[in-house]
């Protein structure tokens, strides 16, 4: 019998995280989904954890790489792979409301969408993340104006099986939701917003939450993951929807000054910041260069002042 949900979940490497999620999948109040977890070549325990809190729940499915192929590659896996007449992502380290399903498909049966946008919850500072609000939704996304990532879109089977085809393979763990989100959005025909908070984003506080491991081989490897995004958004938007690749340069700029925020916390000395600046100081990234020596070198220092107990 055909699922209502199928929920994707790449997994890599996050045995120490992934519980909480696998248990608010569990204790849903509409139990009528299949979960496709996606392990994208972990090497630590987080496969055999998943079959221990699964035993015996014929709802989820583990879907191996033999290696690591990247965010992006385990998505398209579970699309690939997915049954249900709404598809849902949610990311191994977050959780959802146990009524978001239930609360989701009252929706869906009123009223038949291709895409239902929701509200989200980011569980470091409770503050609830809303979709944009505008008739324009692709329009919004490439201009930074609305959410980037999945994780808060119920989108239809049918249009998942659509999109597909203009999925290019490729490995990219950046600006994937970008790319994928650009193609569904590009051939959604309806799009609702439902006011309500059912899924919660898990982050830490502070300018940064992962400058402890990087380096400036991370970075480059980053916006490599970046520039194959945009390249292949590109050429679909060129082919699909002409009208819009005026808005790319837009969404390179949010991209790389998100990015290249994550570098500019505390653990990063002086001397590797100006290294990873100086890698936009080129003509095609040069607005890039400009917000990151006017805009987020200021911040920077004035939060290490701050942190010293100083004052500008």
């Amino acid at each position: 019998m055909t699922p209502y949900f199928t929920i994707i979940t790449p997994v890599f490497n996050q045995e120490k995280v992934l519980e909480k999620c696998i248990r608010s999948l569990q204790a849903q109040t509409d139990p009528d989904f299949e979960a496709l977890i996606v392990d994208d070549g972990s090497t630590d325990g987080s496969v055999s954890l998943i079959r221990v809190l699964t035993e015996g729940d014929s709802r989820f499915r583990i879907l191996s790489h033999e290696r690591n192929r990247s965010v992006y590659e385990a998505r398209r896996t579970g699309m690939q792979n997915a049954a249900g007449q709404y598809i849902l992502f949610v990311d191994i380290d977050d959780y959802l409301e146990k009524s978001a399903l239930e609360t989701l498909r009252k929706t869906l049966n009123e009223k038949t969408l291709d895409v239902l946008s929701f509200q989200m919850i980011d569980d470091g500072n409770g503050r609830v993340i809303s979709p944009a609000q505008t008739e324009d939704r692709l329009k919004a996304l490439l201009t930074g104006e609305t959410l980037s990532g999945l994780t808060h879109h119920a989108i239809s089977g049918e249009l998942v099986q659509r999109s597909l085809p203009f999925l290019q393979p490729g490995y990219c763990n950046m600006g994937e939701d970008y790319y994928i989100s650009t193609v569904l959005l590009a051939q959604a025909r309806s799009i609702g917003v439902l006011e309500q908070a059912l899924y919660h984003y898990v982050t830490g506080e502070g300018m940064s939450t992962s400058t402890s491991h990087v380096s400036m081989e991370k970075l480059q490897r980053q916006l490599s993951h970046v520039r194959f995004a945009l390249d292949h958004m590109k050429s679909f938007l060129l082919e699909q929807k002409p009208e819009y690749v005026q808005y790319l340069q837009k969404t390179k700029f949010v991209i790389f000054t998100g990015t290249l925020w994550q570098y500019a916390g505390k653990e990063v000395t002086w001397p590797m910041f100006f290294n990873f600046v100086n890698l936009f100081n080129n003509e095609d990234d040069m607005e890039v260069f400009n917000w990151a020596c006017n805009e987020l070198l200021v911040y920077r220092a004035a939060y290490e002042l701050k942190r010293r107990g100083q004052q500008i």
